[in-house]
């Protein structure tokens, strides 16, 4: 029926002898309705619901209940949104003798993509370089400028470059110990179809190892640029910095448009330990 037509009510119901209406009533109070039964039944459900929930939060480890009551690289994603870097930002400056550029950390490393592969169990694999050096950055407007970690990473078989950069995170509304930036930069006819995903962020001792995933939480900011937070609670802190300071590799565990998954690990070598050394002592940790 259209809003415009007239509303036509329906014929008022034939009066019923007294009789009648008497049994009506006494079946209506014997039996409830089925729509207040359901409402009833949904009522109950939702308060077990709620009070599952509670309990639920409140026995979860603490870092967990940071991450899902404050979620620290979202809202580091919600400030990065409008201006995220430029890919050439990140990659252009490996090879220039910049005065703010640690020149101990010139040397090329290994780089290593692992990709999943339906009809190989072994996946594919492609050989790359990443250079790792040290840059003092401003981590934002008011606050002063940070040494940071970063290294420049490129698989020229598979088209891909990666730009990561970590720095120590010293904004005190973020209760996040170190911020970790992701680039990556894939051709726009590439087979995956893009990066979909962020999965994890791991450091290993071997390259072919699976590694210990950096506790934390991560943002998707673009396809192509990720923000991970490190957890701020003291135990994960104090393990998140043994790995970084003490294991060989730097991981990055990816997912694709098309579904497929990819790791993209990388070496730290000795420029990579020096890189990391001179941060840490800048840093203070």
């Amino acid at each position: 029926m259209s809003e415009f037509e007239p509303r036509i009510a329906p014929p008022p119901a034939a009066p019923q002898p007294l009789a009648a209406r008497q049994g009506l009533q006494a079946a209506a109070a014997a039996e409830p309705p089925g729509r207040s039964k359901r409402a009833l039944i949904s009522a109950i459900l939702g308060v077990f619901m709620v009070i599952a929930l509670a309990l639920a939060v409140y026995w979860l480890p603490t870092p967990l209940k940071v991450v899902l009551m404050r979620n620290p690289a979202l809202q580091l994603g919600l400030r990065s949104t409008l201006s995220p870097p430029k890919m050439a930002d990140r990659l252009g400056q490996a090879g220039q003798q910049d005065p703010a550029v640690s020149l101990g950390a010139v040397l090329a490393q290994r780089a290593v993509l692992f990709d999943e592969d339906p009809s190989d169990a072994q996946g594919k694999r492609y050989t790359g370089s990443v250079i790792w050096r040290t840059e003092t950055v401003s981590p934002g407007p008011q606050q002063a400028p940070e040494l940071a970690v970063k290294a420049t990473a490129e698989i020229p078989e598979h088209h891909m470059k990666m730009a990561v950069s970590i720095r120590r995170n010293t904004d005190k509304e973020l209760p996040a110990s170190h911020v970790i930036e992701v680039m990556f930069n894939l051709p726009a006819d590439s087979p995956s179809g893009g990066i979909s995903d962020l999965r994890s962020i791991r450091m290993k001792q071997a390259e072919g190892e699976p590694g210990a995933p950096l506790a934390g939480a991560t943002a998707k900011v673009t396809s192509e640029y990720y923000l991970t937070g490190l957890s701020a609670s003291d135990v994960d802190m104090r393990r998140n910095l043994e790995l970084l300071k003490n294991r060989g590799w730097f991981s990055i565990w990816i997912v694709y448009n098309n579904g497929r998954h990819a790791m993209l690990t990388v070496e730290k070598g000795a420029p990579g330990d020096s890189a990391f050394k001179e941060a840490f002592a800048a840093w203070g940790g």
